[in-house]
């Protein structure tokens, strides 16, 4: 499946799961709001972001959940929090980023990625080429298994908080224009 549009992810209180079982390759923009709760993305496909996946936080929690599920974040994709929102990682998931994600605004609240639950094995690589960066507010990676950054991956607070936790493997590559 190819979305080279705009794709409206916009489930409502009764369609919160989505199960996959191919790739869903974003080539342009995919729009994420939630007014409330989450939603998950299971299967055994995964999400290709190629483009520009918005994250806009809509009220109370709206967590993006990868459950046991991959997120690939492709080099030249932006995945960008609006205000608040979160990616929760459970089972075996992963958010891998070799693109720019970043967190644009500097009200609404933490844009966090966690994992979740007793023993969660939710993963975070930021590949080479991947840039991390704050731009307002707080953007918060605290997964706890063997996340990675490699050696040419970026970690940038430029004029927001950038907020690094869990267990790290590689080398992080930053800077702050913060003061």
């Amino acid at each position: 499946l190819t979305n080279d549009g705009t794709l409206n992810l916009t489930p409502n209180s009764a369609d919160r799961d989505l199960v996959l079982n191919t790739t869903l390759r974003n080539n342009g923009t995919t729009n994420y709001s939630l007014a409330d709760d989450h939603f998950i993305l299971s299967g055994s496909g995964n999400f290709e972001n190629a483009g520009t996946f918005e994250h806009i936080k809509g009220s109370g929690n709206d967590n993006l959940h990868l459950n046991n599920f991959t997120f690939n974040n492709l080099s030249g994709g932006v995945y960008r929090f609006h205000g608040g929102g979160d990616i929760e990682i459970s089972g075996n998931g992963v958010f891998n980023n070799a693109g720019t994600l970043e967190r644009t605004a500097t009200a609404g609240g933490d844009s966090v990625i966690f994992d979740f639950g007793t023993g969660a094995n939710g993963t975070f690589n930021n590949l080479a080429g991947g840039v991390v960066r704050s731009l307002g507010g707080i953007l918060h990676i605290a997964a706890q298994k063997g996340n990675t950054s490699d050696t040419g991956s970026q970690w940038i607070a430029d004029g927001g908080d950038l907020r690094i936790g869990g267990i790290w493997e590689g080398t992080l590559n930053g800077s702050s224009s913060n003061g």
